[in-house]
């Protein structure tokens, strides 16, 4: 192992990470890319070629920006579900608040036709008219 091979704890998955780095882009192209890079963002750094590494192993093309087209899609994905859910929850809302409202706008027609007002409904529109004695 190269200098930087202290970075990685040999339990779990240290040494399979350091693997991925040796395997993709060697140990002396990394030991060239920390020498540009203050030493107390080293074990950032590793971390993060070392997650590159990993996702190159699965995806030569693209490595880390595969997850990232895949997590945009499902951004899209859910934006749309979320969406649909959204307009189905306020349809809903404003059925159930109609209703309230029509069952609210027939028992003040109850009250006012006691007063001498005599009402037209005609869908939901209300037309009143007091009738002069």
């Amino acid at each position: 192992m190269d200098h930087f091979g202290s970075y990685f704890q040999f339990k779990g998955t240290g040494l399979a990470r350091f693997a991925a780095i040796h395997k993709v882009l060697g140990t002396s192209n990394v030991s060239k890319m920390l020498h540009q890079v203050a030493v107390a963002d080293c074990c950032e750094a590793l971390v993060i070629i070392a997650h590159e590494a990993q996702a190159r192993i699965k995806d030569r093309a693209y490595g880390c920006v595969a997850y990232i087209f895949a997590l945009q899609h499902q951004f899209v994905v859910l934006d749309r579900v979320f969406s649909v859910t959204l307009v189905t929850y306020v349809q809903r809302q404003l059925q159930s608040n109609m209703a309230l409202l029509k069952a609210t706008v027939i028992d003040l027609i109850k009250r006012m036709s006691s007063f001498g007002f005599i009402w037209w409904i005609k869908g939901f529109e209300v037309c009143f008219l007091q009738i002069w004695i």
